[in-house]
């Protein structure tokens, strides 16, 4: 009965979310937007159950959680209908549009290894309970706590509380509630779901083979293949991240208005499960304006998705800092005060033995989280801009995403390390850190490869495969 429970509360979840993707895709591939679906209806029902809890005093318990979801799924869906008929969208594109007997025996192949890859996720998941201890002590002890009190007093009390966001906290107390003793299921369905999302957005710019090639290199890198079976939090941040930024330079080069809002909403709910580079998508926006003042081909439709994306953002990062200030009786932290804090520490002088170190420690970092994945990269990326300016110039959000994100991440370790004593004794969690970057990565170095037409065959932005 337990399972019942749970897997129609999951399906109702989902089918809210997909609601609100629809919105922005309504002609994209079924399975894009129930992989979307579940990545943003999960997310929303976990801001839901602390809103009301927090604000309203409703209480943690099967019950009410059911009456939650069913309240998301009602406004969901009439939302999209409201949108609907503004459009003039009548007809709901329902078609798979994949036949298995048209591949070629390489992508047989390589959808045969992608399936022992996730079997594999799923049965480890099935087997082991919680067993890690950042993922015990910080995520599942919260969860434990508020599915047995209702609230969130008694472990708010118990410290260590403040550093991450609740996303996989309400998803495990959600999980408990319904009587499910693990929710480690939890972290399969999100790898697949990743690797479903992930897939259509590279047929968007790449062929069927390569996106394949491409998903399958996601889903075994070793980072990304262990943490489907942890529940830890950074792959998760991942997914959100990565797709929310990648739809977002999708949008902006291709001045699509959907793909933009949708990618603002999605990297707006990272922030909801960490906040490490929410700064991340302000960047990507500036580098929009600096080449849009170059170019000088304005978009007048992109200003209000761009304001709206940037709304996104900026209201989920609110709503946790709220949250804290209200709970623990301080101010909310103060974004200007903050960098200001880091910028003077940005400014010291650092010496060459601080320099050496964190050299070394970023590129082991980067070596042991991408691989080989920067060279192909850094070797096109130059030729590209070189050879076909004008295409350069015109993707120039894409392409510059790992370039934008590499300098993110040094300049941040190099402030990091002047913060913080025992920075050199954290190298793991460095790894942890920067796996956002991995599918970044690779989608680039496939859009790259598209404008190089080496990779040019069956493609196109409306291409739903």
């Amino acid at each position: 009965m337990n399972i019942i429970i749970l897997t129609v509360s999951l399906f109702t979840i989902v089918l809210a979310g997909f609601f609100l993707v629809d919105i922005f895709i309504p002609k994209s591939n079924i399975l894009e937007r129930i992989s979307l679906g579940f990545l943003v209806g999960t997310n929303i029902f976990t801001i839901l159950l602390l809103l009301l809890n927090w604000k309203f005093s409703v209480v943690y318990n099967l019950p009410n959680s059911l009456v939650i979801i069913a309240g998301f799924l009602i406004l969901s869906s009439l939302l999209n209908l409201v949108i609907r008929k503004m459009n003039k969208i009548k007809e709901w594109n329902l078609r798979l549009n994949i036949n298995f007997m048209k591949l070629t025996l390489l992508e047989k192949i390589i959808v045969g290894i992608l399936l022992i890859l996730v079997s594999s996720v799923v049965i480890s998941n099935f087997y082991w309970p919680v067993k890690d201890w950042d993922a015990l002590a910080v995520y599942d002890f919260k969860a434990i706590s508020f599915s047995a009190t209702g609230y969130m007093d008694d472990a708010i009390g118990r410290g260590y509380f403040t550093a991450y966001p609740m996303f996989g906290t309400l998803m495990h107390t959600f999980i408990y509630l319904t009587g499910v003793s693990s929710p480690m299921f939890f972290y399969s369905i999100l790898y697949i779901s990743m690797l479903g999302a992930f897939y259509f957005l590279l047929r968007k710019i790449s062929g069927k083979t390569q996106s394949l090639v491409g998903v399958l290199i996601l889903a075994s890198n070793p980072l990304i293949f262990d943490h489907a079976s942890m529940a830890y939090q950074n792959l998760p941040y991942t997914i959100y991240f990565a797709l929310g930024i990648i739809y977002v330079s999708l949008g902006l080069g291709n001045k699509n208005r959907s793909y933009l809002l949708l990618g603002g909403l999605v990297f707006a709910l990272s922030n909801w499960v960490r906040l490490e580079f929410f700064l991340f998508f302000y960047l990507v926006i500036g580098l929009h304006i600096i080449r849009t003042v170059i170019t000088k081909k304005y978009n007048k439709k992109m200003i209000i998705p761009i304001i709206f994306s940037c709304v996104f953002v900026y209201l989920v990062r609110y709503l946790w800092q709220g949250f804290i200030a209200d709970k623990f009786n301080t101010d909310s932290v103060n974004i200007g005060k903050s960098m200001w804090v880091y910028i003077q520490t940005f400014l010291q002088i650092p010496s060459v033995d601080q320099i050496s170190i964190l050299l070394n420690y970023v590129l082991k970092g980067f070596g042991v989280t991408f691989s080989l994945l920067p060279i192909p990269y850094l070797l096109y990326l130059p030729y590209l801009a070189y050879n076909h300016r004008a295409i350069f110039m015109d993707k120039l959000e894409t392409l510059l995403l790992p370039l934008l994100g590499m300098i993110y991440v040094i300049v941040g370790s190099y402030t990091f390390s002047l913060l913080y004593a025992g920075w050199v004794d954290i190298l793991e969690s460095f790894y942890r850190l920067i796996m956002v970057f991995i599918p970044i990565y690779i989608y680039t170095i496939l859009s790259i490869m598209t404008h190089l037409g080496i990779n040019k065959n069956n493609i196109g932005i409306h291409n739903h495969e």
